[in-house]
């Protein structure tokens, strides 16, 4: 639904005739994906099966685990395409490097934690009324919950570096998160935890760009682990991440000297999650019924994106950004030919 709101139109290529890109047999940034998630869930599986947590890990296990694991995993991607030659097995080590990277990543927030991880690309079955006679279900997997057995936090691993946007959400253009925090919410074992996060980990652990201050001594690079929304709550936050507003922290939250959440930081109270979250399921009840009804509107040339919502109660103008992007769609030259009319949006 997330798709069809950003484009029907591309939507219908995709998924409607199924268009896809052709495949040079050769592996692509979305195979770099495929092969670290498998490989996390893998590694996730193998904990699980033995009642064991990220922190209780050894680096020769990681060592050892993983090395097992990609072993595996190498095959499966396009034929075996990351040994097709040096440049594909260079890639290849690569890969393994950041893998091991991100596990000894996650042990040490693990550490300095007092959430511990309950599932790993755990299924879900969103059931939705769309009227009185008409309901659907969206199904799907979440990379990572963790809880500490009151509030939950939802994750999705990323090799790129998303930014999580409250505008977006309200605009239906980024519903991942929030959509995994409302099938939380509305599962039997899972529906009376309270949301402490949702957020991207970036599998990469890139340095952010710093710049020198007056005194000409540039602050210690941090490494941008994550980046979501959180609960407004101090306490809920140093339970998630006990190093969080410092060089060590694993999210991006920061603190003023009375210990309250700073206001720049990106956190909704409890209310202001399920204010949230009901609106959410207000956009895909409409994106369904958009969809159901076969309307696949093709976009003007040039749009300008702009609110489409008003702003829940309770929740803060000052999420809310302007978003000076602007939208171009060029449309294929044989269906201007073919069609000998100006296209029109619905």
């Amino acid at each position: 639904l997330q798709n069809y709101r950003s484009c029907p139109y591309q939507y219908f290529l995709r998924y409607g005739i199924g268009v896809e890109e052709r495949n040079t047999g050769e592996a692509d940034y979305l195979d770099y994906g495929n092969y670290l998630h498998a490989g996390l869930h893998q590694f996730g599986e193998v904990l699980k099966s033995q009642n064991r947590q990220w922190r209780q890990t050894t680096d020769e296990e990681i060592e050892k685990i993983s090395e097992d694991i990609t072993e595996k995993i190498t095959p499966r991607i396009k034929a075996d395409a990351l040994s097709s030659d040096q440049s594909a097995k260079y890639t290849r080590r690569v890969l393994d490097q950041t893998f091991r990277r991100a596990l000894q990543r996650f042990r040490q927030w693990s550490r300095q934690s007092g959430f511990d991880t309950l599932d790993m690309e755990k299924e879900f079955y969103l059931r939705i009324s769309a009227s009185p006679t008409d309901s659907f279900t969206l199904t799907g997997k979440i990379d990572r919950v963790d809880t500490d057995g009151r509030y939950a936090a939802v994750c999705d691993y990323k090799t790129g570096s998303p930014k999580l946007s409250l505008n977006e959400i309200m605009e239906g253009l980024s519903l991942q998160l929030i959509t995994y925090l409302l099938a939380l919410s509305k599962t039997k074992d899972t529906k009376d935890l309270l949301p402490a996060a949702m957020m991207y980990i970036y599998l990469h652990g890139r340095p952010k760009s710093i710049s020198v201050p007056p005194n000409g001594i540039p602050h210690p690079k941090e490494k941008e682990n994550t980046n979501g929304i959180f609960l407004n709550d101090p306490d809920v936050l140093r339970t998630l991440d006990s190093q969080s507003g410092t060089d060590d922290g694993f999210i991006g939250v920061s603190y003023v000297k009375d210990g309250s959440v700073k206001k720049t930081s990106p956190v909704l109270t409890v209310e202001e999650f399920e204010a949230l979250k009901a609106l959410t399921e207000k956009i895909l009840i409409r994106l369904y019924n958009r969809l159901e009804s076969g309307e696949i509107a093709i976009p003007s040339r040039t749009e300008r994106c702009r609110p489409a919502h008003t702003v829940p109660i309770g929740v803060s103008a000052a999420l809310i950004p302007h978003c000076p992007k602007t939208v171009l769609i060029t449309f294929p030259k044989f269906l201007i030919k073919r069609s000998g009319k100006n296209w029109t949006r619905k």
